[in-house]
């Protein structure tokens, strides 16, 4: 495994990932919705990919060629938006992924179902997904 699709590479906790994971050695895809406002974020070895989860073809041609796709998604305010990348962003992953692409999520530790507390049962849902 050397090729890692990072998405959600940008946020504040991931960006230590993506740069472990280059010095490790890795070959790192970081899909951004505008790789150009963030490329100074991360290294420069680091290929940019413009892509947006709630685009199939986007996302198909971001993750191939890669050996494991690392998620580190956004929570949501409003649970009642059209888009969840929990959610739906995590649905679209299961289906252009291939079957051999190793999946890493980042989460949240003891994720469970939570009423009051709608980003805790989205990233559990999401956990269950994959």
């Amino acid at each position: 495994m050397k090729h890692i699709l990072v998405i959600g590479g940008t946020g504040r906790i991931a960006r230590p990932v993506v740069r472990e994971l280059v010095q490790s050695g890795y070959i790192v895809r970081v899909m951004a919705r505008n790789p150009e406002k963030v490329r100074g974020l991360l290294p420069n070895e680091v290929e940019f990919f413009a892509g947006d989860l709630a685009d199939m073809g986007q996302l198909a041609k971001a993750v191939a060629g890669m050996d494991a796709i690392y998620m580190n998604l956004p929570e949501v305010a409003n649970p009642n938006v059209s888009f969840i990348p929990d959610r739906h962003g995590i649905q679209n992953i299961l289906q252009v992924a291939p079957k051999n692409t190793l999946l890493m999520k980042l989460s949240q530790l003891g994720v469970y179902e939570n009423p009051r507390y709608h980003n805790m049962t989205l990233k559990y849902r999401a956990e269950a997904m994959l």
